[in-house]
């Protein structure tokens, strides 16, 4: 593939599927996140601290998507696939790949996380003991390290 047989199309001929399906990955890209809620469950102080994260979250996350979508499509044109890494060389792709496995990893220990913690609070809540929720004392350990193992 030449720099010169690539076609980059600004707005294609998507079929009605096919631009929804756009659309909707771009909003579960942002406003699918349900670790927001356990997050702000965390903070000592959320009505403060929630809005200021969201924000720098945000300053750095929309234009490292644009960034890197734009990049990716430039460099590949009609030649991009999915996921887009199927177009870079086998080094850099290996490379890429050998980033990308421990951040999903991490992604989804945190969605795991949010499970196991919204499981945790509601079988305190069943044990009527709702108010151990932040403490550390062997029952609340057992039920969580039960909870996680399980899990």
């Amino acid at each position: 593939m030449s720099c010169w047989d690539r076609e980059i199309n600004v707005v294609g001929n998507p079929t009605f599927s096919q631009g929804f399906t756009a659309v909707l990955d771009i909003a579960f890209a942002y406003a699918g996140n349900q670790a927001f809620v356990t997050v702000i469950a965390e903070m000592k102080d959320a009505s403060r601290d929630f809005m200021p994260s969201m924000y720098i979250l945000q300053i750095f996350a929309i234009p490292m998507y644009a960034i890197v979508g734009a990049v990716i499509y430039a460099s590949a044109g009609q030649y991009t696939t999915s996921p887009a890494l199927g177009v870079a060389p086998v080094i850099p792709s290996r490379v890429a790949y050998g980033i990308l496995l421990p951040t999903i990893l991490r992604t989804s220990l945190v969605f795991g996380h949010t499970s196991i913690r919204y499981i945790f609070v509601e079988v305190l809540r069943l044990m009527k003991v709702e108010h151990e929720n932040d403490r550390n004392t062997k029952r609340t350990w057992g039920i969580w390290i039960g909870i996680g193992t399980a899990f």
